[in-house]
């Protein structure tokens, strides 16, 4: 029957049965076939050129399209020319060339008019409905859809389908979901009566779309499956691409980062090859989406800026409206609220105007989170109840929780407590078993509404559960990439979890308060060695949960009376931080500022000490807030040793230079720094086994580049010279000894690992930080992060004089992912890193009073500590002896000899 179909076809040279056959052989699969006979006809045959354009195009040769359609065109005035420029049209609505395809669709619908050719002027008319959509707005693409439904579209099946599909896509844009459920099956069953696969997946994918804006998962799911399944049938790769584009922003969204990367890569694909510069840029638009979503503000504003400028090429105004809120989002991840208001307002406005009633509330949902972040009462209420106000009106019950949730953060703001328990309250009663994240962050708000209201215990009851349960889920994640869209997307939101923190330590419940710290470190620290041996080795170690760090373990097990541990617990936006202090005789607590607060004076510490500038303003600046506090009370106690858990951007801060009472930390106390009171009290206690391996030194490598070796480090071979005269056993390797095949084979653990390398640091993902070494044919030399981590260096001590090997990814509640913390999860004990770049001259008179101190007995803290005063002595700048740092445990002493 096919087989005859096509015989008629091509005898007939009727040219609407021409176009509607190659769409027909284009969704069974059968365009070869059906093109060869047209092929054999001479070029100068207008019929075959239509056939043969029509048929490039289903193939995405648009370049090859376009020319046999201009043949067949020809300049004439009958069929065969009208369809081939409405072919030439649709080629333009591909490109993305919307306005130059308006204008010609405009002709094409003239002329049919003209000719009484109905069908053609309907088809110009719907292309034109889809623009008019996209340059204009649903109105405008309204209006040109009653012209087609006058001249009688619904007799034709095809037509009926593709008009139904339309409108129903125009009134999911304006909110009128129940006129989208009706047109959405009007088009499905006219699309069925034309046997078209291609139109009835249009509109099962309207229906999905449509069931995403409204926030029902269940029902996204089986429109969007009933929606590919249909478009792999039909072969239509830029509504396959499409869809894949929708379905990855959604799973996203939904925090399946790994689904959702998938789909998009997907629709990048099938984008490419089909030549879509509409779902190109759409799916540049979500991969940004997704960017934001994990605080990656590079990647999302690489993605944004191709958005943008694809957006641009074709006009699509719905889709610039998307990047200006996108731009709003990342301004104000950025912490650039005077950038991010007007675009976020400017967002609004727009979407106003174009009666999009899905942008309206994605830039409500915008405008009432900064305005809450901003502490901003009568915009919060302002925005909330306009939020309220549209998704009620139009029925987007999905979005009922979410819009109860800021409501009671709102209340939170107001100081009304039970107003705000009762709204989570609600939230918790209607969410999904499956909304892990979501339901910890509503838990964690109702325990700040209960202890807010007086009910100490009960809140310190409720944050215990929420926290163990949020554990034991975040546990049990194997997905690496969910793992890291976990831990970002809590960054993205108020502090909360900071809050409880302060608000329990300020009660007197420093216990809970320390668990509910340390539970978050710890979490994140294992995650954190699976993605790093996934990342080097394809598998992630298995590591088991720890158990909760309980205070009185932590009192009872600090090495003595004269040690104190302070954690620091950072607040975000405008939130308070706070500060845990422990120690054997008791625990107390302070607040500090926020993170906002904070970083602008971390940023000039640190610009000042790398570049060789005083630094008293900054360090007596920061020492009166983080370690004034504490200068009495240690007095008194006589703390001699302090053990520093930071978090977030105070991993940056040089503790040891900051000024405390005139006089810089390292001249009071004996300083190091620990990834979580867990790690740290696991040095103290864990047996020392001195490993029978010898003393290792690698300096001033033979690093090549495509511009020639790298700058050499001839201090470097000073400081492995060094350490080989005060240990005449140390194994020494310079130039191309010092590689990376020789550390990877070493036959047993070192006791001392000394690097004296250039380091490399990758400021977006940890793991990639490398220190460079020399390359062989074995190993290319940079040493990677992710490697170290699964390589055995158990209670090594570790120093890294390489440059900037302390820093790396900043992730909350873990600290600097990087060279140092991939040594700690290798089992290193200790390791003394660098923090940012220092000539290697410098650092040798510092190096060999480390090692006298170590010759000598003292403790690696002792020792780091006595380099330093010394070096602080002799005038040495801040910028050379403050740079190093210690990581892990401060008592472990190494043998030399």
């Amino acid at each position: 029957m096919l087989a005859a179909l096509l015989l008629l076809q091509v005898t007939t040279n009727e040219p609407r049965a021409i176009v509607d056959g190659a769409t027909m052989a284009a969704e069974r699969g059968t365009i070869a076939q059906w093109l060869a006979p047209w092929q054999r006809r001479p070029t100068s045959d207008r019929a075959a050129n239509l056939a043969r354009g029509s048929a490039a195009f289903h193939l995405y040769q648009f370049a090859e399209a376009a020319s046999r359609l201009r043949r067949a065109d020809a300049g004439s005035a009958d069929d065969i020319a009208r369809l081939a420029q409405l072919g030439l049209g649709r080629i333009l609505v591909q490109q993305g060339r919307y306005l130059a395809a308006d204008s010609l669709l405009i002709r094409v619908d003239a002329q049919s008019r003209a000719a009484a050719d109905t069908a053609t002027a309907i088809e110009s008319l719907l292309l034109r409905a889809g623009i008019g959509r996209r340059v204009r707005s649903a109105a405008a693409a309204n209006a040109i859809l009653d012209t087609v439904e006058a001249l009688g579209a619904s007799r034709r099946p095809n037509l009926a389908a593709s008009m139904h599909c339309r409108r129903a896509g125009n009134a999911a844009l304006t909110g009128d979901y129940a006129a989208m459920r009706r047109l959405a099956q009007l088009g499905i069953a006219a699309a069925q009566t034309a046997r078209s696969l291609r139109l009835e997946a249009a509109c099962h994918f309207v229906r999905a779309t449509t069931f995403a804006r409204m926030g029902l998962s269940d029902s996204v799911s089986r429109a969007m499956d009933t929606t590919v399944a249909l478009q792999r049938r039909s072969g239509d790769l830029i509504a396959f691409g499409a869809a894949q584009q929708w379905a990855g922003f959604y799973a996203v969204s939904l925090g399946n980062v790994q689904g959702g990367e998938r789909y998009l890569a997907e629709a990048w694909t099938a984008a490419t090859a089909s030549r879509s510069v509409d779902v190109l840029a759409w799916t540049a638009l979500s991969r940004a989406s997704a960017s934001t979503t994990l605080n990656n503000t590079r990647a999302a504003r690489r993605w944004l800026a191709t958005a943008d400028s694809l957006m641009r090429l074709s006009g699509d105004a719905e889709g610039l409206r998307t990047v200006l809120r996108m731009r709003a989002i990342t301004a104000f991840a950025a912490g650039d609220t005077s950038r991010g208001w007007p675009l976020a307002l400017e967002f609004q406005q727009q979407a106003v105007r174009a009666g999009d009633v899905t942008a309206q509330r994605d830039g409500l949902f915008t405008l009432v989170r900064h305005a809450l972040i901003a502490g901003d009462r009568p915009r919060t209420r302002a925005y909330l109840d306009s939020l309220a106000t549209l998704i009620r009106g139009r029925g987007m019950q999905g979005f009922e929780p979410s819009l109860r949730a800021i409501a009671g953060e709102a209340a939170l703001l107001d100081e009304q407590w039970s107003t705000a328990r009762r709204e989570f309250d609600a939230v918790l009663g209607s969410l999904h078993a499956s909304q892990y994240a979501f339901r910890h962050a509503v838990e964690t708000m109702r325990a700040i509404a209960l202890v807010r209201d007086g009910r100490l215990a009960e809140g310190a009851a409720a944050a215990q559960i929420a926290e163990d349960e949020h554990r034991r889920w975040r546990a049990s994640i194997a997905d690496s990439a969910l793992r890291r869209f976990a831990t970002a997307t809590e960054r993205g939101g108020l502090t909360y979890h900071t809050e409880l923190v302060r608000l329990l330590a300020g009660g007197g419940r420093h216990r809970e308060a320390l668990r509910l710290a340390e539970s978050q470190r710890a979490l994140r620290l294992r995650e954190q060695l699976l993605d790093a041996s996934a990342w080097a080795t394809g598998n992630a170690r298995s590591r088991p949960e720890a158990a909760p760090v309980e205070l009185a373990e932590v009192q009872q097990r600090l090495p003595d009376d004269s040690t104190a541990v302070v954690e620091y617990v950072l607040g975000e936006f405008r939130m308070p931080s706070v500060a845990l202090v422990i120690t054997r005789r008791g625990a107390w607590s302070f607040d500090l500022p926020s993170a906002v607060d904070l970083r602008p004076e971390i940023q000039r510490l640190l610009a000042a000490a790398e570049q060789g500038r005083s630094t008293t303003t900054s360090s007596r600046a920061l020492g009166r807030v983080l370690f004034e506090p504490l200068r009495v009370p240690f007095e008194r106690a006589g703390i001699r040793r302090v053990i520093i858990v930071a978090d977030g951007a105070m991993h940056l801060i040089p503790f040891v230079l900051l000024e405390v009472g005139g006089v810089p930390a390292v001249g009071r106390w004996t300083m190091s720094e620990a990834p979580s009171v867990a790690v740290a009290m696991d040095g103290w206690t864990r047996p020392t086994r001195v490993p029978s391996g010898p003393i290792v030194a690698l300096g001033d490598p033979v690093v090549r580049t495509p511009g020639g070796r790298t700058r050499p480090l001839p201090g470097a071979r000073d400081e492995v010279r060094a350490l080989q005269r005060r240990s005449a056993g140390a194994m020494v390797r310079v130039d191309g000894g010092a590689s990376e095949s020789y550390l990877k084979a070493l036959p047993t653990t070192p006791r001392l690992l000394h690097v004296a390398a250039h380091g490399e640091v990758d400021d977006w993902d940890g793991r990639q930080a490398a220190l460079l070494l020399s390359a062989d044919a074995t190993n290319d030399g940079r040493w990677f992060a992710g490697e170290i981590a699964t390589l055995p260096f158990d209670d090594t001590l570790v120093v890294l004089s390489a440059c900037r090997t302390n820093l790396g990814d900043l992730i909350a509640g873990e600290g600097v992912t990087g060279l140092t913390s991939a040594f700690l999860q290798a089992g290193a004990r200790t390791v003394l890193a660098t923090a940012w770049r220092i000539p290697d001259r410098e650092i040798v008179p510092l190096v060999e009073r480390f090692y006298d101190g170590l010759g000598a007995g003292l403790t690696a803290g002792a020792a780091l500590q006595a380099a330093q005063v010394d070096a602080r002595r002799r005038g040495a700048p801040a910028s050379v002896w403050a740079a190093f740092r210690l990581v892990g445990d401060p008592y472990l002493t190494v043998s030399l000899r």
